[in-house]
């Protein structure tokens, strides 16, 4: 229950015609097309409603078809990779009778909200306090200013040790490293603009450890 001046048909390739990048590839060059249509100086439609396209007899998944849609959907908006922009289009909306579909297209619009709007854009924490706290460091007319005292340098598990009393606790070895039961802490992720920690359902799973690129020892050795 759309109402339309103009409608726009597409020829629409199925999923099952090569492998699935491909059937990624071919949809996205449609959608792609049929936005470049629309806004193109031809028509210069400045409002465009576009509902699933692969979804129904030509067997698309919901999901990765709402992806690739909404990807294209901000480039047409956007006209990054074009030569010669013409901003005609301003308004791309997303429509579908189905609830299922409509779902996975909200959150297609969520993901690609977090890619694109500046405001919505995450990065680690170090990366942020990395460029808030930098400073301009003046180095000295002496190249020499910033060398080594002592060249000779005690390591951690080092042969001779110094100050054994201080550096106990520091130097005591585990006797089994059991690294498939190590979970290595993802990066904490704030957003880009103001630094607040971003929601718990953004943040990365924890990723599994492995010690010297093995994931796990069949029989480990007690040394």
């Amino acid at each position: 229950g759309v109402a339309a001046k103009n409608i726009i048909f597409l020829t629409m390739p199925w999923f099952w015609q090569g492998s699935p990048l491909d059937a990624a590839k071919r949809l996205r060059y449609c959608v792609k097309q049929a936005l470049a249509v629309a806004g193109g100086p031809a028509h210069g439609f400045t409002s465009v409603a576009l509902p699933n396209l692969g979804g129904g007899i030509f067997g698309y998944e919901p999901r990765s078809c709402s992806q690739i849609m909404l990807e294209e959907a901000i480039e047409a908006l956007l006209q990054i990779e074009n030569a010669s922009p013409t901003y005609n289009l301003k308004r791309i909306s997303m429509v579908d009778s189905r609830q299922e579909t409509a779902e996975e297209l909200n959150i297609a619009l969520t993901e690609v909200s977090y890619r694109w709007l500046p405001e919505r854009r995450l990065t680690t924490a170090a990366q942020y306090w990395g460029q808030a706290s930098r400073r301009l460091i003046v180095l000295p007319a002496m190249p020499n200013f910033f060398w080594k005292r002592h060249r000779v340098k005690f390591k951690k598990y080092h042969g001779v040790k110094r100050r054994a009393r201080r550096n106990y606790m520091g130097n005591v070895k585990p006797l089994l490293w059991r690294p498939q039961k190590v979970n290595q802490p993802p990066p904490l992720l704030v957003h880009e603009a103001t630094g607040e920690i971003a929601s718990p359902d953004r943040q990365l799973p924890a990723r599994p450890y492995f010690f010297r690129g093995v994931s796990h020892w069949l029989f480990p050795s007690k040394r």
